[in-house]
């Protein structure tokens, strides 16, 4: 007997959405909920055998169950949009004597109208590795690298101009006897109604030269068309690519520039980073448009922020002396140019965050003590930082908490800048020339997985709760914590609500009972690992109920 269709989700009820960047830019994730149901992708079983990813469903109406799961090979991310998952991640294939390892991104379309019964409607590969994506007014655009691994590319051995002038000829003749084939990726559907379908992920019109050199590999985003991922268009560029930074209307990818070349140390490294542009505006396909660069190197998606047209990007230039830039680039038809620059930003130091809010950028620098400059970008030509505030410690994370506060997750550091643990500041930004620091909170021996990624941190302004994982180890696995915490962020303190942990079949394996992503729906959290999902009071965070994966 077929299950009853789930009831109308009220006007009043209300649900997390992934923490995102850009507000209405959706990103890839290992948790989505539409409000009713919780579908998670996350990875960590304590199995000593190999596990195909499992797509599941988890109720989120009542009393947490699990209602179904799914295999799906390859993938680690997804997007939840209507009644579709699209699931998206990295297969890597063992390599031979004559062939390296290689990458596959996997595409997985799936329908969830059933939660109970998950239906894989198609599943696509393309050659290379998926980089990210983004979900822009229900459209997937997603990101992929690939290089040609297959061509005879000689290298030199000794460094002597003979040998040198010898591979130069090789390689030289490599590429000129090398086809759309060797370049462009392929892509096959591996299930559903157009199993066995191949072809070329571009064509020639869709393929492009940036004006400076970026590297071997090809740079394509493609707009999947869900209903039929056969017929889906891409665009592609010849660089290499790193970090994704998406607009409503925009999608940036970034890498390091490319420097000379020594016979004795390959190509060297050079602070400069290349950003590619492409145009997203149609929903049927991307466009390339154009290439630049900026001196330094940016850290994150976060490095890059666009406004009225205009791409802002914080880098760190230099590698034994340092200085971080703000830098603001323009779309000059041939090349993306830079039209403002405000530097000499934590002199020694490296970037370690940074976040723009409309015409104004937080960036925090560290060596010893966390500066955090306050950027005006009113004037995109006359970029000028307006205050700074020095403490111990950084953060690795900004997120705004209300008009004129900031929240920052990061290290609590000694004044010789050794990490303690970990540290949530709440600053006060309402005067951009004098920002305060109100309030802290500390975890000592501590690390949380929001340093670096900012899906795990959740905020829900409807109660102001900052939650986050934090793995905190003593001297004992009884006085040590794996879990999250929950902090009540008012205007001008932060307070401990409570904590959250998963059950662990072991010390040696409290990986798996990891919390990896915290949602609210209703006046429910729901925290999410590798070992289940529990299920917490929103207001207390007392449990409720606990659904076991492993």
């Amino acid at each position: 007997m077929a299950a009853a269709a789930a009831p109308p989700l009220a006007a009043t009820d209300a649900y997390s959405r992934t923490n995102v960047q850009e507000e209405g830019i959706d990103e890839p994730d290992v948790a989505k909920t539409d409000g009713r149901t919780i579908f998670t992708l996350v990875s960590g079983s304590a199995s000593p055998e190999p596990q195909s990813p499992q797509l599941r469903a988890i109720d989120g109406r009542g009393p947490a169950r699990l209602l179904g799961s799914l295999s799906i090979p390859g993938v680690q991310q997804l997007f939840l949009t209507g009644d579709r998952v699209v699931a998206m991640g990295t297969d890597w294939r063992p390599g031979t004597p004559e062939r390296r390892t290689t990458a596959r991104t996997v595409v997985a379309v799936v329908d969830v109208s059933r939660p109970d019964a998950m239906r894989l409607l198609s599943r696509m590969e393309v050659e290379g590795s998926f980089l990210s994506a983004r979900l822009v007014a229900g459209v997937p655009r997603i990101v992929i690298r690939s290089s040609p691994d297959d061509l005879p590319m000689a290298y030199p051995q000794q460094g002597t101009p003979e040998e040198m002038e010898r591979v130069k000829s090789h390689n030289q003749q490599v590429v000129r006897d090398s086809g759309i084939d060797d370049w462009v990726p392929a892509w096959t559907m591996a299930e559903g109604p157009r199993k066995g379908r191949s072809g070329r992920l571009t064509t020639y019109d869709q393929i492009y030269r940036p004006p400076v050199f970026s590297g071997f590999g090809m740079l394509s985003v493609l707009t999947l068309d869900m209903a039929d991922p056969s017929q889906s268009e891409a665009a592609s560029v010849m660089a290499d690519g790193d970090i994704v930074y998406g607009s409503a209307t925009r999608i940036y990818v970034a890498s390091n520039g490319w420097g000379p070349f020594s016979p004795e140390q390959g190509v060297q490294p050079v602070s400069e980073t290349l950003v590619h542009m492409f145009d997203i505006s149609s929903p049927e396909r991307a466009t390339y448009r154009v290439s630049g660069k900026v001196r330094g190197v940016a850290l994150n998606q976060f490095s890059m922020s666009e406004h009225d047209g205009y791409l802002r990007i914080a880098t760190t230039a230099g590698f034994d002396s340092t200085e971080s830039f703000v830098s603001v680039l323009a779309d000059r038809g041939q090349a993306m140019v830079e039209v403002g620059q405000v530097g000499g930003l934590g002199r020694g130091e490296r970037i370690q965050a940074v976040r723009f809010i409309g015409t104004t950028g937080y960036v925090v620098t560290f060596r010893q003590v966390d500066p955090l400059y306050v950027v005006d970008l009113s004037d995109p030509t006359r970029p000028r930082v307006r205050g700074e505030l020095k403490i111990l410690g950084y953060s690795a994370y900004l997120h705004p908490v209300g008009e004129g506060r900031l929240l920052g997750v990061g290290v609590a550091a000694t004044e010789e800048g050794r990490r303690q643990g970990i540290q949530a500041s709440l600053f006060d930004v309402s005067d951009p020339a004098a920002p305060k620091v109100l309030s802290q909170h500390t975890v000592d021996n501590a690390y949380s997985e929001a340093e670096f990624d900012h899906h795990a941190f959740l905020w829900w302004p409807a109660t102001r709760l900052a939650m986050f994982p934090v793995n905190h180890f003593a001297d004992s696995p009884e006085n040590s914590f794996v879990g999250a915490i929950g902090l009540r962020v008012d205007p001008g303190a932060i307070a401990e609500v409570g904590r959250v942990r998963h059950p662990s079949q072991s010390p040696e394996q409290w990986y798996v009972s990891g919390i990896q992503r915290a949602l609210v729906i209703g006046d429910r959290l729901y925290t999410v690992s590798a070992a289940g999902v529990r299920q917490s009071d929103l207001a207390t965070l007392a449990e409720e109920a606990w659904v076991a994966f492993t």
